[in-house]
């Protein structure tokens, strides 16, 4: 056991003694150890949490603790809404659980991850009173005191019954005057607001999920693409005092920002295959001038039998180096193979490069053979462009072209992490199977992007 080990497992013990629970994660959010205080506080993690185990598997079995049957089918999105929090919570929050108050806090431990506390609430803090005394004075010094602040602002009872709220909470959600909303709940603003909209029940079910958690501030969308960030407060006497910010600029520009990250981040995906590109096609130039110098020594060969050499295109196929031959395919269902203790040099020869093979008689013994420049040869090989998909699970991948399919190897696939789709393109060879089914398979790695060059 490390130092970091023993520090943290005497920390855990610590705050064990101080009736505080902890969960400490990676910055992965993957769980790196708890105390005895977590396990009492959630006895639905006895038994079942290890070290390495995602929080979102922890925050199943919460939920499915908590939940009750008509919720259960939502149990998702409260599990990844809870991630979010994991991860944005800068500010300790508060939420009811087994019919007692906590304080969610965290640490976060620089090059480690998060420190999750919890702790039991016995009372607000002075501070946080603010919320009943003007739920309970409801006189004219509290609503002018609300209307001094420039965000919205309501206060509303557990139960989310709205007593108090000012004039700009009211034009946040469309309301004519504050009295509008007195009496009412958050969940019936929504409605009001979405009214005829599919999405006015998914908001209200948002708002009764995320209202739970006191002090946890969380973004909730308005109609015509508006955007509130809504913060609650408990005070005693059950009450909570609430703001509600439009961050609708703040928002658009969080959106504009990721696309155009997006977008960059494409961009450099596509230059950096440009550029492999280009390096694959200056060194396979600079072979193909090496090995046509190498060909230069069998022009003899061709003297001897009167230059009447017959020259027909292949594409390399595959090269076998156990038995010493580079397969040229000249057709989907034909081809001839060149012996390297004859020709040497097509042993440096990679699939995808074109040959021109010199017989006497076209269905002859090959007595030469020569590089040709890359072209497609219909039919046969072809540059291709499609979507390719990866499936978890399988070690090839599919590349779904207009009018057909091509495989891709698992050599050239492993390129492709596992669930990957999207558009590529790459040089391919039509040829027979084994058990004699014809397809496309490619021979050069798929680039990602649209085009592929010569």
């Amino acid at each position: 056991m490390d130092k970091f080990q023993i520090f943290t497992r005497e920390i855990e013990t610590f705050l064990d003694s101080l009736g505080i629970a902890t969960l400490f994660l990676d910055n992965d959010a993957r769980t790196l150890g708890w105390n005895s205080e977590f396990l009492r506080l959630f006895p639905e993690q006895a038994g079942h949490i290890h070290k390495g185990e995602p929080y979102a598997e922890n925050l199943w079995r919460f939920y499915s603790a908590r939940l009750d049957a008509a919720e259960m089918p939502r149990i998702e999105f409260y599990v990844a809404a809870g991630v979010e929090r994991h991860t944005r919570q800068v500010e300790p929050f508060e939420f009811l659980h087994r019919g007692r108050w906590l304080r969610a806090s965290i640490l976060p431990v620089p090059g480690v991850g998060r420190l999750r506390a919890w702790t039991s609430v016995r009372s607000p803090k002075d501070g946080e009173r603010l919320a009943g005394q003007m739920a309970h004075s409801g006189g004219h010094s509290a609503l002018s005191a609300m209307e001094e602040i420039p965000d919205g602002m309501m206060v509303r009872t557990l139960a989310g019954r709205i007593t108090l709220c000012n004039r700009r909470f009211a034009e946040i959600y469309g309301l004519r005057s504050p009295e509008e909303a007195v009496g009412r709940t958050l969940s019936d603003l929504l409605e009001i607001a979405w009214t005829g909209s599919a999405h006015a029940d998914e908001a209200r079910k948002i708002w009764s999920e995320v209202s739970r958690f006191l002090g946890a501030p969380f973004d909730l969308e308005l109609p015509s693409d508006r955007w509130v960030r809504v913060r609650d407060y408990r005070s005693f006497d059950d009450f909570v005092v609430s703001t509600h910010v439009d961050v609708t600029s703040f928002v658009r520009l969080q959106r504009s920002a990721a696309e155009a990250q997006r977008q960059a981040e494409e961009l450099e995906a596509r230059l950096q295959a440009a550029v492999e590109e280009r390096k694959q096609t200056d060194a396979r130039t600079a072979r193909i001038g090496h090995l046509a110098a190498l060909g230069s020594g069998v022009t003899g060969l061709r003297n001897k039998v009167g230059g009447a050499l017959l020259y027909a295109k292949g594409v390399v196929d595959h090269i076998n180096a156990e038995k010493g031959l580079t397969y040229i395919a000249t057709s989907p269902v034909a081809g001839v193979g060149l012996p390297h203790r004859r020709f040497p040099e097509t042993a440096a020869l990679v699939p995808g490069e074109l040959v021109e093979i010199g017989r006497v008689d076209p269905q002859g013994p090959p007595l030469d053979w020569r590089p040709a420049p890359r072209c497609e040869l219909p039919g046969l090989f072809e540059k291709v462009q499609g979507m390719l998909e990866r499936k978890p699970g399988q070690a090839f991948a599919l590349m779904t072209c207009a009018t057909y399919v091509v495989f891709v190897p698992a050599d050239m696939a492993v390129a492709f992490e596992p669930g990957w789709a999207g558009d590529v393109s790459c040089w391919a060879i039509k040829r027979a199977s084994r058990n004699g089914l014809i397809g496309w398979r490619a021979v050069t790695p798929p680039c990602r992007g649209p085009t592929v060059t010569a």
